[in-house]
């Protein structure tokens, strides 16, 4: 199981891939709305 902690490592690694292959990242808002989430969804504890 990957630790918590370890998770904005590989966020941050995933956009700078992404970047480097010329993909847009998607803003928090961008993203709740492509996966169908509303703003106050509650985040899930690792």
């Amino acid at each position: 199981m990957i630790k918590a902690y370890w998770l904005p490592m590989l966020v941050e690694r995933v956009i700078r891939i992404a970047k480097e292959l010329g993909r847009e990242i998607a803003t928090p808002d961008e993203a709740r709305e492509i996966l169908g989430l509303s703003k106050k969804a509650k985040s899930c504890t690792l």
